[in-house]
């Protein structure tokens, strides 16, 4: 079986997004890490938002990215819609599960369940037949592609 295979485990509603291998020892920390993570979360795969005049539960499977834009910031969801709200870039972060959100920039965070492809210093995001690139910093470039290599075995 290709090794950039994803399995996808529903344990008691936990989706667990866990790279295929065929080793033990791996896939246990990979296991590990997958759940430790869910249990700092706090069993709550929404993320809190409040835009303009109300207050929002966003589901982060359907988040694609968030993007700083002069004073707001912008996500953009699945279904091809966005939020604007005030709340910083930062604080938001806070919420997001690292194995599935990146920093690829000062202004952009993305969900790699939504990456197409990753060239030098670019990533392109695929959803609901749109696709977007992103500049991604010189900084956190290599960062990403040790955590696309990780992950996705490419």
């Amino acid at each position: 079986m290709d090794s950039a295979v994803k399995m996808k485990w529903e344990v008691r509603n936990i989706l667990l997004n866990i790279p295929f291998t065929r080793s033990l020892p791996k896939l246990q920390k990979e296991l590990e890490q997958a759940i430790r993570e869910y249990l700092e979360r706090g069993f709550d795969p929404y993320l809190r938002v409040t835009s303009e005049y109300e207050k929002l539960r966003l589901h982060m499977d359907s988040v694609v990215y968030l993007e700083r834009e002069e004073r707001r910031t912008v996500i953009a969801m699945r279904s091809g819609g966005s939020f604007r709200c005030y709340q910083s870039l930062q604080k938001l972060e806070e919420q997001l599960p690292p194995s599935f959100f990146v920093r690829i920039s000062s202004k952009t965070i993305v969900n790699v369940n939504y990456l197409l492809d990753l060239r030098p210093y670019e990533v392109t995001l695929q959803w609901a037949g749109r696709t977007i690139t992103r500049k991604v910093s010189q900084r956190r470039y290599p960062l990403l592609a040790d955590f696309r290599r990780e992950s996705f075995g490419r």
